[in-house]
């Protein structure tokens, strides 16, 4: 029973993610890794390359730990639907463009996108310094505050009224992803042209 729960919830892990409903890489996500890794501490044995709780692990504390990881899991997937029902998409993009080499750097991924993006832009306060417009248009770098001190950046492919698609490296780690909404939704701070 055990290893059936564990098996199960890893699979439904693997599938959301998959399908894409994971966003950013600091999320409640890594709290479910961590909680199962709390599972597997004391595992002895493995199916699949997976590692499952052996017999030391009481029944009460390992359906403990198992509902408090599914309970994270499933807000994790609420959130998701949310922001996806307020017109929100995240696509993770394949491409075969020459741009996908920096999948794990936002300014790189831009930049190639767009050559005349300045250099130097490590933190947001940099990437605050390159505005100069506030109006969304096709080919501008959109700068992002995703509420660290580094700051993001996104490649602005398509403006149709008030809804922005960007193109991004690293928004997902090490992914190329799409993602469209208004400025706020995306929490744009304004654009290089």
């Amino acid at each position: 029973m055990k290893k059936q729960l564990i098996m199960f919830f890893f699979c439904m892990l693997f599938s959301f993610s998959f399908f894409g409903f994971a966003q950013a890489a600091e999320t409640p996500d890594d709290q479910v890794l961590e909680s199962i890794s709390t599972l597997t501490d004391k595992s002895t044995e493995t199916v699949e390359g997976v590692e499952i709780a052996d017999e030391e692990l009481s029944e009460d504390d390992f359906e403990a730990e198992i509902e408090g990881s599914l309970d994270v899991f499933w807000a994790r997937i609420v959130d998701q639907i949310r922001w996806l029902k307020m017109g929100n998409t995240l696509k993770i993009k394949s491409s075969s463009s020459s741009c996908t080499k920096y999948a794990c750097n936002c300014v790189q991924y831009a930049r190639c996108l767009k050559p005349s993006l300045p250099s130097g832009l490590y933190t947001l306060a940099d990437k605050k310094r390159i505005i100069n417009t506030q109006t969304a248009k096709e080919g501008r770098v959109a700068i992002i505050n995703v509420g660290d001190s580094t700051g993001h950046c996104a490649y602005v492919i398509k403006v149709k009224g008030n809804r922005i698609t960007i193109t991004e490296a690293n928004y997902k780690h090490c992914k190329i992803t799409e993602r469209t909404g208004t400025a706020k939704q995306l929490n744009i701070l304004g654009y290089f042209k």
